[in-house]
């Protein structure tokens, strides 16, 4: 249940911005969230579109500088929603390595391994924090 009240707060803080999102449709008490017993729901439009990895292709430069404007956008919410563990998240790259490493060919851990020794050297207390996405 936490997890809709977080994802609630989002969809609210997108739906009053400039972000495009499909449109969420309210509940007759002007809700975005709908529950009936054990079941909660929220109902947006339907895009009926592709991914850029359904289409097997890269974005353009002008559809790169659309996502990155609306990620800009994203990460200018003022808003901090309760932390959710998320195992590919940055911050974890050094725990998934150590997992993933006995399962990668040799040649793939050798180009990780660099990445991973520089990784090891951000300190992210001194990094600022931003909300940068919403699932």
């Amino acid at each position: 249940m936490e997890d809709i009240k977080r994802n609630i707060l989002i969809l609210e803080a997108v739906t009053k911005s400039a972000i495009n999102h499909p449109r969420l449709h309210l509940t007759k008490n002007n809700k975005i969230q709908f529950s009936e017993g054990n079941i909660s729901a929220v109902v947006m439009d339907y895009i009926d579109g592709n991914s850029y990895h359904d289409l097997n292709r890269q974005p353009s430069d002008k559809e790169l500088t659309l996502i990155l404007r609306e990620a800009m956008k994203i990460s200018e919410l003022n808003i901090k929603p309760p932390f959710i563990y998320d195992s590919i998240a940055i911050v974890n790259l050094l725990d998934m390595y150590e997992r993933v490493t006995p399962h990668l060919s040799p040649e793939d851990t050798g180009l990780l391994k660099p990445v991973v020794e520089e990784f090891k050297t951000v300190d992210f207390n001194s990094l600022p924090k931003k909300f940068i996405h919403g699932d």
